[in-house]
C-alpha cells in the first residue's frame, strides 16, 4: 500500500487523520484522554495493482503519461473502546441444555 490515509472518528466528534506514504497508518488511543464508545474509521490507499485508465484525459502529461493507474483500496468500519482499551468482540453462544 502507498499513499494511505486513515481517518478515525471518536464518539465525541473529534477526527484524527493519519497519512503514511508507504505501508499502513497505525492509530493509537490518546492515552488518558481516551473516550469510551464506538469509533468509526475510513482507510483509503493505492495498491501495487494497476488498472487501465478509462478516460484518456486522466492519463498524465508528457513523460508522466500512462495507460494505467494504481488501483485504489477503500475500507471502513468501527471498533469499540471500553475502559480505555479496544474491546475485541467475542462470539456469544447460547447454552441449549434445557
Amino acid at each position: 500500500m502507498t499513499s494511505a490515509t486513515l481517518k478515525v472518528f471518536s464518539p465525541d466528534g473529534k477526527m484524527v487523520e493519519l497519512y503514511q506514504p508507504a505501508g499502513t497508518p497505525v492509530y493509537q488511543l490518546p492515552g488518558r484522554d481516551v473516550v469510551d464508545g464506538v469509533y468509526h474509521f475510513e482507510l483509503s490507499a493505492a495498491t501495487s495493482e494497476r488498472e487501465k485508465i478509462v478516460n484518456v484525459i486522466d492519463n498524465g502529461r508528457g513523460d508522466a503519461a500512462s495507460d494505467s493507474v494504481a488501483k485504489s483500496y477503500h475500507d471502513s468500519g468501527h471498533f469499540v473502546v471500553s475502559r480505555g482499551v479496544i474491546v475485541v468482540p467475542e462470539d456469544i453462544k447460547e447454552d441449549d441444555n434445557n
